[in-house]
This record gives structure tokens, C-alpha cells and sequence, in this order.
């Protein structure tokens, strides 16, 4: 394709030093000599010329835009693939909006750099070489004066560059603010018109698009003040050749057809070479969103392959379920988490985790799927190491409910039966799930049933809704493996007594760890460990621990008072 467009780009351009020699016959051979045989075939010959110039601007453009769809489904294709491979510290670390901007506005940019920009680098290149040829042709002697403009040219085109990149690098870093506030918005806009927080939030939209408005305004005045000093020098040195030329002329060295077109061609040049000295801008550009793209794609992926196609109905291996904690050491943005944890749970047993805020529960919990990889020690499951097992096959051992529920625009099926395909969902195994999860009543209730689209983020249900359909998708899934994390601190106690009827069902015969604030969610668990600062302080039975009179024991205590 990108060579058909060349080819075809090139035909478009070389028409134009057809259309001036047949000019020059024309004159000197129709008209001076009154050669009507010569004026009618060179009007056949440049309507048939006129025809390909039509058919090469035609195919060229057709075939730019299917090159710059291409580019574009391409590095967007590879982006998402590399994004679903990243780990949890990328999105910890990397805001949102940044992201987005990656994807949207740095991919068009190197598409524009990559097509537009090269499109225009190669019909007008091209017909600057063809014009120069001509001129080079018909008299090398003055042509040599217009060769005497590209080191000023050059020198132009290299301190604008300069000035482009950085601007660019500026548009660049300010476009992602803006999709991260835009972002941040979208999400909040409940808190921020209930503590009357749009005032700031314009402030710091308007400041982000302000920003992005005056560097581009500065990259234009860069490239529009360069090309009108270039085009004053060619034309100056236009005029002068043109000086010459009619002095020739005047002599008789020159025939009317050949001074006429000569100029014609020469009058030509301004037009492409400005067309050339604005790509400049739009490459600089591309360099910059490359260079974005580059380094997204070097972001480092999470160490074990990730199967690109891979989905619940994949046969892989049942594990038991049995975890170990081996002389753990794991932290996090440069703060020690856990160190030296050492922890055994049995297949099918229920462990609960408690403890203050920052004790380590939800950490400890997101290196079982290894959201993060340990520093030190090692994690077990049936006795393999997790950094040996392939993460696909790791993460179909578990399944995983929290208390920020994650439901997607879809129907209630699909977000139940969530990764598989549709050809191999069990509807009888959606409906039992549903069940088992308390969730078929208000299912039923709802116009489509279980065909029912639940909107964004699951946004027309209830967040007792959302949290019992999430317990369904875990029964769907049927893992050896739950972990529970706060998945009934948010409801109020209806929802939670449904909620914690559906987590009953989903605790039978698994090994669970279970993380909550609410004790009542724990005191069924085969073990409850107590958890400060990455240590274990505490473990036993709900009626051993309150015996104890220790950590536990004031904890319950605490928050059975908060209740009353």
C-alpha cells in the first residue's frame, strides 16, 4: 500500500513539468508558428495527463487514509494488548488521564507524523524535484541560484525544530492533565456538586486547556513566522532569475515559450516548499507522542506470560487450594509492609484478616494473585511456588470480591459469567449462581431479566445489588480460592444480612480470606488473624480470641460500642 501511494503520489506530482513543456509547445509551435496539428495534440495529450494526475491525487489520498487507519488500529492494538499486561504499581503510579492521552491524542499525532506529514513530504518533495528538474534542464546556470537557498533553509527549519519539540513535549504533558481532571470529574461529580467543589474543578479544567491553547498558539506563530521568510528569500531569488531570464529573452537567447514556461515553473516552487516547511511542525509532534508510546510500551509487564487469549473456560488444572507464606518480605512504594511473614492456610479453611487501617490485610491479600510480586521469601500454592505458575492458570484459582464492586456495561449473564465467551455460557449455571448469591429477585424484577443491561459501572443497581451480583460472578466462576476485602462495609443492614446470605454459600468448601471491618462478617471463619504493621498478633477462633481479652477482644469491643 505505501508503495502504490508513492507511486501514485509520484504520478500526481510529475504532471506539473508535463503541463509547462506543453505550454512551451503551445507557444512557440502553435501560435509563433501556426501550427494548429501541434496546439490540438497537445491538448489531447494534456487532458489524458489531466486524467492520471486525477486518478494518482485519487489513489494517493485513498490509500494515506487506509495507511493512517491502519497505523492507527495497529499501535492502538499493541498499546491495549501491552496495558492488559501491566501490573498494579503502573496504575498506582500513572494517573489515569496520562493513559488516556496515550491512547487518544499521542496515536494521532504519530499517525498525522506518519502519514499526512509523509504524504505531503512525498507529492510535494516530489514536485519540487520535478519543477527543479526542469529548471535544472532548461537552464542549469540560474537554477543554481535557488540551490543557494537551502543552507539558510536549513538552518531555518533546524532552530524552528528545536522550538517545536519542546512545545510539543509541553502540549503533550498538559493534554494528559486535562484528560486526568476530565477524568477525575466524570467519576466524582456526586462529591463535587454535594461540596459545591465545580468552581475549583473549572478552574483546574480551564487552566489545563489554557495551557494546551497557548503552547499550541506559540507553535504556530514558530511555524508561520518561518515560512514567510523563507518564501520573501525565494521569491527574491525568483525575481532576480526572472531578471535574467528576460534579459536573455531580449537578446533572442530565450524563445517566448521557453522564458513563459521557465517562469510559470519557478512561480510553482513557493507554494510546495511552504507546504513543506508546515510538516515540520506536525513531525516534531510525532516525535514527541512517539517517544509517550515508546516508553509506555517499555513500561516493564508483569514477569510471568499472561495468556493473550485466555478465558474461564480454558482447561486448566484444579488446585486444592492450600497457600503458604514463606519468610515473607514485601514493600510497597518504599515502605516495609510485611517482613519475615510467615503464614499457613489449609485447603478449604476460612481465614479472616483484622486489624487497623495500614496493618497489611488488603496487601497481603493482592499478592495471592500477584498483583504485586515479593521482595523476598516465597508464596505457595499446593506447594508451587506462584512466581513458577503461569498467571492465567494462577488467577483461574481464584476469585475475588471487594468492596468497591467492579460491574461492566453489560448484561446481568454476561457480568455473572464475566470471561467467558458467549458461546459457552451455562445459562442453568448464571440462574444457580444467581440463587445461591440472592440476587434472582430483584434479576426478575427488571425489564430484560437476565438480558437486562445494568449501565455503566453497574450504575441502575442498588449497592446491595452490585455486591451480590459480584458473589455471583465468584460462584459462576466456582474458584478454589476466594478473597473477600471489606465486601459488606458499605451496606446498610438488610443488604448486608442478603449479602452476607450469598457469601455464606460462596465460603462452602473453598479456602477464603476474608478481610472486614464489620466482625459479625468474621466470626464464622476457621481462624481469625489479627494483623499490626505486617505482623501477626493475634490468631484463633472468634470465642478463643474473645477469651483472650487481647487485641481482638478491645477491637470487638470498640466496635460493638460504635454500634450502639
Amino acid at each position: 500500500m505505501v508503495v502504490i501511494m508513492v507511486i501514485a503520489t509520484a504520478v500526481y506530482s510529475s504532471t506539473n513539468a508535463i503541463y509547462a513543456s506543453k505550454l512551451k509547445v503551445i507557444i512557440d509551435e502553435g501560435f509563433i508558428n501556426n501550427d494548429m496539428g501541434a496546439i490540438y495534440a497537445t491538448i489531447a495529450i494534456l487532458v489524458v495527463v489531466t486524467l492520471f494526475r486525477g486518478i494518482g491525487f485519487f489513489i494517493s489520498n485513498y490509500a494515506m487514509r487506509r495507511i493512517s487507519s491502519d497505523i492507527v488500529l495497529v499501535i492502538r492494538k499493541e498499546m491495549f494488548s501491552h496495558l492488559q499486561r501491566l501490573p498494579s504499581r503502573y496504575f498506582d503510579r500513572v494517573n489515569t488521564g496520562k493513559t488516556l492521552s496515550r491512547f487518544n491524542y499521542d496515536v494521532l499525532q504519530v499517525t498525522d507524523a506518519a502519514t499526512n506529514a509523509v504524504i505531503t513530504l512525498v507529492r510535494e518533495g516530489i514536485l519540487v524535484i520535478v519543477l527543479l528538474s526542469y529548471l535544472f534542464y532548461q537552464n542549469w546556470k540560474l537554477t543554481l541560484l535557488i540551490f543557494a537557498l537551502a543552507p539558510i533553509i536549513g538552518l531555518v527549519v533546524r532552530v524552528i525544530s528545536k522550538r517545536l519539540r519542546k512545545l510539543a513535549q509541553r502540549i503533550q504533558g498538559n493534554m494528559g492533565n486535562m484528560n486526568h481532571v476530565l477524568d477525575e470529574n466524570i467519576k466524582g461529580q456526586r462529591i463535587i456538586k454535594v461540596y459545591a467543589g465545580q468552581a475549583h474543578e473549572t478552574k483546574k479544567f480551564n487552566r489545563s486547556v489554557e495551557q494546551i491553547r497557548n503552547a499550541s498558539i506559540k507553535s504556530e506563530v514558530a511555524t508561520s513566522a518561518s515560512t514567510p521568510i523563507i518564501e520573501l528569500m525565494i521569491v527574491c531569488v525568483i525575481s532576480l532569475i526572472i531578471w535574467l531570464l528576460a534579459r536573455e529573452a531580449k537578446f533572442g537567447n530565450l524563445t517566448p515559450g521557453e522564458f513563459l514556461s521557465y517562469t510559470i515553473m519557478m512561480g510553482l516552487l513557493p507554494s510546495p516548499i511552504k507546504k513543506l516547511m508546515r510538516i515540520n511542525e506536525f513531525v516534531q509532534r510525532g516525535l514527541v507522542a512517539s517517544q509517550e508510546i515508546f516508553n509506555f510500551l517499555d513500561e516493564e509487564t508483569e514477569t510471568t506470560h499472561v495468556i493473550a487469549n485466555g478465558n474461564a473456560d480454558m482447561a486448566v488444572p484444579r488446585f486444592s487450594g492450600e497457600l503458604q507464606f514463606k519468610h515473607v518480605a514485601f514493600s510497597y512504594a518504599d515502605e516495609l509492609i510485611l517482613n519475615d511473614f510467615n503464614l499457613h492456610i489449609a485447603a478449604g479453611e476460612t481465614v479472616a484478616l483484622v486489624g487497623p487501617s495500614g496493618s497489611g490485610k488488603s496487601s497481603l491479600a493482592a499478592l495471592i494473585p500477584r498483583f504485586y510480586d515479593i521482595n523476598a521469601g516465597q508464596i505457595t500454592l499446593d506447594n508451587i511456588d506462584l512466581s513458577d505458575m503461569d498467571l492465567n492458570i494462577l488467577r483461574q484459582q481464584i476469585a475475588f470480591v471487594s468492596q468497591d464492586t467492579v460491574l461492566f456495561d453489560d448484561t446481568v449473564t454476561n457480568n455473572i459469567a464475566y470471561g467467558s465467551t458467549p458461546q459457552t455460557i451455562n445459562m442453568e449455571r448464571v440462574k444457580r449462581s444467581a440463587q445461591l448469591a440472592q440476587a434472582e429477585s430483584f434479576i426478575l424484577e427488571m425489564d430484560g431479566g437476565y438480558n437486562s443491561y445494568i449501565g455503566e459501572a453497574g450504575q441502575r443497581l442498588s449497592g446491595g445489588q452490585k455486591q451480590r451480583l459480584a458473589i455471583a460472578r465468584a460462584l459462576y466462576k466456582d474458584a478454589p480460592i476466594l478473597i473477600l476485602d471489606e465486601a459488606t462495609s458499605a451496606l446498610d443492614s438488610e443488604s448486608e444480612n442478603l449479602v452476607q446470605m450469598a457469601l455464606d454459600e460462596l465460603l462452602k468448601h473453598r479456602t477464603a480470606i476474608v478481610i472486614a471491618h464489620r466482625l459479625s462478617t468474621v466470626k464464622n471463619a476457621d481462624r481469625i488473624l489479627v494483623l499490626d504493621q505486617g505482623r501477626i498478633v493475634e490468631s484463633g477462633t472468634h470465642e478463643a480470641l474473645i477469651r483472650a481479652k487481647g487485641r481482638y477482644y478491645y477491637l470487638n469491643q470498640s466496635l460493638a460500642s460504635e454500634k450502639s
